[in-house]
C-alpha cells in the first residue's frame, strides 16, 4: 500500500499538528500522502476530496471521527486506519504512541481489514421518503427536549412487535453495540456478526430488555400520538452526528445496508480479547 490519505479531527489541535508528522514520515518512504485541508466545521468529508489512487483513509482521533468518516465516505469503500487520540478507542487499530510502527505494517502490506456491517435508515412522512442515511454504529430515535418520554410502535417484518414508552430506542449495529447500547443496557455483539440490536433507552415499562434481530430483519418505527392524544416531535439521530426531525405520523424504517466499513486491524487480537482488554480499562 502506498497511497494515503489524511482526515484529521479539527477539534483537536493534537491531530491537526500530527498529520504533518505522518504525511512527512510516509513520503520519507516513498509513499504518497494527501491530507484533506477542507474539514467542515461540523467534521464532515466530501467524498470527492479523496484522490481517486487512495488505497487506505488514515483517520486522527477517536471514534466519534471515524464514524462520521465512515457515514461520509460510505460510497467510495476504502479501508480506514484509526489512530486513537481520544479515550477508548474500539475501532482504532493504533494509538499515537505506535503511529509510525502500524505504518510501517501498512506500507509492507502486513494488516487485515474486516468489513463492518452498516444499517441504513429510511424517514418516511405521508408515504413520502424524506430523508436517509446511512450507520456504522447506530439509529437513535428520541426526543427533542430533555427528559422527554416518546411513543414508539415497533414493528418487526411489518409484525407488530410492541408499544414502547421510553427515552427513546436504539437500533444498533454489532460495531455500535460497545457503545450507546451497552450504556443503555443491552448486550454486547462480536463485530463481525450479522445482527442487528434493537433496545429501548430508560423504558417507563417492565420491559427493559435489549432483542437480537437478524441483519435479514426490518424494522420499522412509527412515531404515534403521546398519551394524551398530542403530536410528538422526536429526532433520528444516525451515528451522533446527522439529525432529522420526525412527528407524529412519521416512521424510519431500519434495515441492513448494502454498504459496509472496511476497518483496519493490526493485531490478531481476538474480540473477546479486545473487550476483556477495554472494560479492565
Amino acid at each position: 500500500m502506498k497511497n494515503f490519505f489524511v482526515i484529521a479531527n479539527n477539534s483537536k489541535k493534537e491531530a491537526v499538528d500530527f498529520q504533518l508528522n505522518i504525511k512527512e514520515y510516509l513520503e520519507s518512504k516513498g509513499a504518497k500522502c494527501d491530507i484533506c485541508s477542507e474539514v467542515s466545521t461540523k467534521g464532515h468529508v466530501q467524498a470527492s476530496q479523496v484522490p481517486s489512487d487512495s488505497e487506505c483513509v488514515i483517520v486522527l482521533g477517536g471514534d466519534g471521527t471515524l464514524l462520521q468518516a465512515s457515514m461520509d465516505l460510505a460510497d467510495i469503500n476504502i479501508p480506514f486506519l484509526g489512530i486513537n487520540l481520544g479515550t477508548l478507542g474500539y475501532l482504532a487499530a493504533a494509538d499515537k504512541d505506535d503511529v509510525f510502527t502500524a505504518l510501517d505494517r501498512m506500507l509492507k502490506d502486513d494488516y487485515i481489514t474486516e468489513p463492518r456491517m452498516m444499517i441504513y435508515g429510511e424517514v418516511n412522512s405521508n408515504n413520502q421518503k424524506m430523508d436517509e442515511s446511512w450507520a456504522l454504529n447506530e439509529i437513535v430515535i428520541t426526543g427533542k427536549e430533555p427528559m422527554q418520554i416518546v411513543y414508539l410502535c415497533v414493528y418487526v417484518n411489518d409484525m407488530f412487535l410492541h408499544k414502547y414508552q421510553a427515552d427513546g430506542v436504539i437500533v444498533s449495529t454489532p460495531t455500535g453495540s460497545t457503545g450507546y447500547n451497552l450504556s443503555a443496557g443491552g448486550p454486547i455483539v462480536n463485530p463481525t456478526a450479522k445482527t442487528m440490536v434493537l433496545t429501548p433507552v430508560s423504558p417507563h415499562s417492565m420491559h427493559n430488555r435489549g432483542i437480537v434481530f437478524s441483519s435479514d430483519d426490518t424494522i420499522r418505527i412509527d412515531i404515534v400520538e403521546d398519551r394524551y392524544g398530542r403530536e410528538q416531535n422526536v429526532v433520528a439521530i444516525f451515528d451522533g452526528s446527522k439529525k432529522v426531525d420526525i412527528k407524529t405520523g412519521d416512521s424510519i424504517t431500519i434495515k441492513r445496508s448494502e454498504k459496509t466499513t472496511k476497518i483496519i486491524k493490526l493485531k490478531k487480537e481476538s474480540f473477546l480479547e479486545t473487550l476483556h482488554n477495554k472494560l479492565e480499562d
